[in-house]
């Protein structure tokens, strides 16, 4: 298919597709933050904090409604670099809630069932998307995007994806959350069909057991090691796994105090994007996301703070 570009030199405009969400958590006062959320929002607004993008470079294709709450997320992202596209649908934005306390609430709480974003992306159709969708450099998509589309709007989407440019560099983080799908087998199998046709495939280790709870780790790399892409696997606290043209390199790190989980999948996969865009081979491209993730998991909330010290980009070769 076209999208196996493994290239990613000239790369910069890049389009997420999506549900943004309104995030919610506990400040340690008792009291509730709130920001923007979601996977795709927290991947773009990480890479717009370690790249510095220009105008329009991040892209975010979704559907949020007319209320203040749906103007209130749009113009955060955009505050963050992210510019919304797509048409305003019915419906309001999705809401999550951090659990404060893993050990009284191990996941966080959700309020998206009837959200603008879900209904557009389950009547999605390869005309619209054609029509309001720009030519971009590289495009994110996740599996939980792929859990939003119906039956229908998930082979208009398959199908768009195989007609993009040559020059586009399709990534697909599997994120599997089980309360989104009917079943584990639809998620597979969707998943499964996608990933052939992407050039870049980043999965864990947790999603991949959920997936197939029986495979050990030999079984993981071994399926993985066969796919025609660039694949990350992330393995938790010891960092992760990159293969090209079925080479696997270990890229380790030191475990570190975890504050909040959140996010550390969505910053890992802006840090190897980001690093891959500026010329960095993916080994070492991997070790920049393992840092990356440290400086989220090191604090509450899924995307970088204001104050937070993000890593610099060693210098490459930057397009």
């Amino acid at each position: 298919m076209s999208t196996n570009d493994t290239s990613w030199d000239r790369k910069r405009t890049i389009l997420a597709l999506g549900e943004p969400l309104i995030e919610l958590r506990f400040d340690g006062n008792n009291a509730l933050g709130v920001s923007i959320g979601g996977d795709v929002a927290n991947i773009l607004a990480c890479l717009s904090r370690i790249m510095k993008p220009r105008v329009n470079e991040l892209q975010l294709l979704t559907s949020l409604g007319g209320s203040f709450y749906s103007k209130w997320l749009r113009d955060n992202l955009r505050r963050h670099g992210i510019e919304v596209i797509g048409p305003p649908g019915l419906g309001e934005p999705g809401v999550y809630g951090i659990s404060p306390d893993p050990s009284i609430q191990p996941t966080s709480s959700y309020w998206r069932a009837e959200s603008a974003a879900r209904k557009f992306f389950a009547t999605l159709s390869l005309a619209e998307l054609k029509k309001i969708a720009p030519e971009a450099d590289v495009v994110i998509i996740t599996g939980i995007t792929l859990a939003l589309c119906s039956d229908a709007s998930f082979e208009e989407l398959l199908h768009w994806v195989g007609q993009l440019p040559l020059r586009a560099t399709v990534a697909l983080d599997c994120n599997f959350r089980p309360a989104l799908w009917p079943d584990v087998e639809t998620a597979r199998r969707r998943l499964d069909r996608f990933q052939r046709a992407v050039a870049l495939l980043v999965t864990s280790l947790e999603d991949e057991k959920l997936l197939r709870p029986r495979c050990a780790l030999s079984e993981v790399l071994d399926r993985l090691g066969h796919v025609s892409a660039e694949v990350v696997l992330r393995a938790g606290s010891t960092g992760c796994w990159v293969c090209v043209d079925g080479r696997w390199r270990e890229a380790r790190t030191t475990p570190q105090e975890v504050v909040d989980a959140t996010g550390a999948g969505d910053s890992h996969l802006a840090g190897y994007i980001a690093a891959r865009i500026h010329g960095h081979p993916p080994l070492l491209a991997a070790h920049f996301a393992n840092a990356v993730a440290g400086v989220i998991i090191a604090q509450r909330g899924s995307i970088p703070h204001d104050r937070s010290l993000l890593p610099t980009l060693p210098a490459a070769v930057v397009s």
